[in-house]
């Protein structure tokens, strides 16, 4: 694998943990099934699905190099408190369930 050897804001321990989590086998793609929506930088159309926006979160928070993630998390709690304050005036268009909803699928792979 080739490394880059120019200028980089990421000092040498920072770029190796990034690199070691972008290479990861373990890697996985995050969508949305019902809208065929795969996370991405692109945010989803703003029809208020919560799995839509869900995979577009954690696929942020994941593509974030680690020392950077208290900040992206930072920016996640000031959109959901915005969130919450167009919800209680009736401006967002986002359903919130009234319970918590968990949903464990197995799979052969």
């Amino acid at each position: 694998m080739a490394i880059y050897k120019g200028k980089s804001e990421y000092s040498k321990v920072q770029a190796d943990a990034l690199l070691s989590e972008v290479m990861s086998k373990d890697r996985i793609l995050l969508m949305c099934e019902k809208h065929q929506y795969v996370a991405s930088e692109t945010p989803p159309e703003p029809q208020g699905c919560k799995d839509c926006w869900q995979a577009y979160w954690w696929q942020k928070i994941a593509s974030t190099p680690p020392h950077l993630r208290r900040e992206r998390l930072d920016e996640a709690f000031r959109m959901l408190t915005e969130a919450n304050r167009l919800a209680e005036k009736g401006e967002f268009d986002f359903i919130v369930n009234e319970h918590p909803e968990i949903l464990i699928e197995k799979s052969d792979v």
